[in-house]
């Protein structure tokens, strides 16, 4: 499966660790999503 997601889940991800942003990072690191990001998230970052 993919995750594909913005700058808006990962700052939220960082300010709550109860949210739907936090579990989507867990995750991807846990391998159990593929995360899929753009060129200008990378470049905004």
């Amino acid at each position: 499966m993919w995750a594909i997601f913005d700058t808006n889940v990962i700052i939220s991800s960082m300010r709550s660790t109860t949210g739907a942003s936090h579990g989507i990072l867990l995750a991807i690191h846990r391998s159990e999503v593929t995360p899929v990001v753009s060129v200008p998230l990378i470049d905004g970052v």
